[in-house]
């Protein structure tokens, strides 16, 4: 489910004339970069091309420019039977360091290492890199943990959130100024912004002003193929208070509860689905100290021997 995404990322990066994004897209990049930091925990249901579900655990820990990430997913007995299930990856990122480790236990029972890359060192020789080497570190610089803020932001599979950003698609670029009005959507009052992204994606999000300027629902279509089918990211949100330690009326803020995520494929009067994916928020509070252990070595919660890869 990022296809389209990718297209929009790589779009981002082209000099375009400046269109101001509407009052209220502004209002809801605002609202939710003023989230901090937070803890967040969710469980997310996906369902490809091939119908079989999988189901992954997320656990989120973020300060600033801080991140940890833990995913705990089914695993694969069938490569790694020593692993025990849930399969469990972890991963730190600071402004200086990416650190993550794979709690894999190889069939000849020897685990995983864990690695430590030194972000700055990678970039004082970037230029003397090969290009192999400078992938690598561009990979990196936009590596997982991603930025939890954008749960209900963005229109894509979680998996791909790694290359998304808060303004990708709400106040992204485009062509021409947007329309906005005021539509009952599941009975939420909205406002409705419609716009065509830089690559002539058609995009409309409707946002709740009154739920912390939270969207409730995003679409995006893609310019028509030859044949006449075109490829559609949606999203719905229904939105939930959260515990907010900077709220000073109630100590609460909306955010996502419940996530459907779906891809299909247009085609006259006939759409497809060909991916959904299901994610519930379990639990979420805002903007309260996390404890700097968080994004150290010791998040990773290492077993005794587990070998560490220091990186340049």
């Amino acid at each position: 489910m990022s296809g389209i995404a990718t297209i929009l990322t790589m779009a981002m990066t082209l000099q375009l004339p400046t269109v101001e994004p509407t009052a209220v897209e502004r209002t809801a990049i605002r609202s939710r970069n003023a989230i901090k930091s937070g803890v967040i925990t969710l469980r997310c249901s996906h369902v490809g091309p091939l119908g079989k579900p999988v189901t992954t655990a997320y656990e989120f820990q973020f300060d600033g420019s801080n991140r940890f990430m833990e995913i705990a997913d089914e695993g694969r007995p069938e490569l790694y039977p020593q692993t025990a299930a849930p399969r469990k990856t972890r991963y730190v990122r600071t402004p200086t360091q990416f650190m993550m480790h794979a709690q894999f236990i190889n069939p000849a029972g020897v685990r995983f290492p864990a690695y430590v890359d030194d972000l700055q060192l990678f970039k004082i020789q970037r230029n003397a890199m090969p290009d192999l080497a400078k992938q690598s570190l561009e990979a990196l610089e936009h590596a997982t943990p991603f930025d939890a803020r954008l749960i209900g932001f963005v229109p894509s599979s979680i998996g791909a959130w790694y290359r998304d950003q808060l303004d990708m698609f709400i106040g992204g670029p485009r062509i021409g100024e947007a329309t906005t009005e005021s539509e009952a959507l599941d009975g939420i009052n909205t406002t409705k912004v419609t716009f065509r992204s830089e690559i002539d994606c058609e995009i409309t999000a409707w946002i709740c002003e009154g739920r912390d300027s939270c969207p409730v629902r995003i679409d995006i279509k893609a310019p028509p193929d030859p044949d006449g089918t075109r490829l559609t990211d949606s999203m719905t949100a229904q939105l939930e208070q959260f515990d907010d330690a900077s709220d000073e009326v109630d100590g609460k803020r909306w955010f996502p509860r419940k996530i459907i995520q779906t891809r299909a494929i247009l085609g006259g009067t006939q759409r497809k689905v060909i991916e959904t994916e299901e994610i519930t928020v379990l639990t979420a509070s805002f903007n309260k100290p996390i404890d700097g252990s968080q994004f150290t070595l010791k998040a990773l919660n290492l077993p005794e021997s587990t070998r560490i890869v220091y990186r340049p």
